[in-house]
């Protein structure tokens, strides 16, 4: 029989942990994701602009930057957490405060987590950013609904201490070392 399958899970993370990780991760990731987002919403600007010029109509491409902006971040956002714990189970801020994400469908937590489920987690994660080209008072509440949702929800969930988000896609936060 394999001898990981008869080591114990290991310990789920604190609050603390998660947090700063998190807090790292907005720090590394989002003025790339930004820079990114923003080169692209202007490349795909010039790019209507162009069109329309060529093809005498006014369009209100203005308008329209800001949704693609959010799309564009939200795609970045979700693409770093997708890539990051579909190789590594763990993003660099996780990595630092040496914890990781796990599978509740693999008692071992030892084994890879399937993309899907990865692909939901930080899907639901960073959904609120998709709101960005919205009104202030939408995007406001949304953020302080994710940050109850994702962030807070760890502090009184039992048994596992999961964010929303760790709900719905059947994961946990482990301690690594």
């Amino acid at each position: 029989m394999d001898d990981r399958s008869q080591r114990p899970a290991p310990p789920l993370a604190p609050w603390g942990p998660r947090a700063a990780a998190r807090l790292v991760d907005v720090a590394v990731v989002t003025i790339p994701a930004l820079i990114v987002a923003l080169v692209f919403s202007l490349i795909w600007m010039g790019a209507q602009l162009t069109l329309n010029l060529a093809s005498n109509s006014s369009g209100a491409t203005q308008d329209k930057f800001a949704v693609i902006f959010s799309v564009a971040l939200y795609l970045c956002l979700t693409a770093y957490d997708v890539v990051t714990l579909t190789k590594l189970r763990k993003t660099f801020g996780k990595h630092l405060l040496k914890i990781r994400v796990a599978s509740l469908d693999n008692r071992s937590f030892e084994q890879p987590i399937p993309f899907s489920t990865v692909l939901v987690r930080a899907a639901v994660f960073h959904l609120w950013v998709l709101f960005f080209w919205t009104n202030i008072v939408l995007v406001a509440g949304l953020a302080i609904a994710s940050l109850i949702a994702y962030v807070l929800w760890p502090l009184w969930d039992t048994p596992y201490r999961q964010g929303l988000h760790d709900k719905l896609a059947r994961t946990v936060v482990v301690r690594t070392g």
